[in-house]
């Protein structure tokens, strides 16, 4: 996952999708491995292009996964850049990376 973030986001999907077992996948081993990867990323990227990524990374993960909390809070991460609400936006990252899956 850390190519997700350092490169071509693609390829690093693709990694991500091809050498992952999702369907015998822990999902707390997985949450817990991509906090680490998110919470690590985030300091390098601005809020914009972080959550294109978040977003982007969100419609690639399998359905089993994809679909269920906290996974589906992705779906509209960066909603609120639409209207230029940045702010909104970096809270529902931040809400997501530091709070929500370490709840889970």
């Amino acid at each position: 996952m850390d190519l997700f973030f350092e490169g071509n986001a693609e390829t690093s999907v693709h990694l991500i999708l091809t050498e992952i077992d999702f369907e015998n996948c822990e999902k707390q081993i997985f949450q817990k491995s991509l906090i680490s990867v998110l919470q690590s990323a985030y300091r390098h990227y601005d809020i914009a292009e972080f959550a294109r990524k978040l977003y982007c990374l969100w419609t690639n993960l399998p359905r089993s996964i994809q679909f269920t909390e906290p996974f589906s809070d992705l779906t509209y991460i960066d909603d609120s850049l639409a209207w230029g609400d940045v702010e909104s936006c970096q809270n529902a990252i931040e809400r997501f990376i530091y709070n929500k899956l370490e709840s889970q």
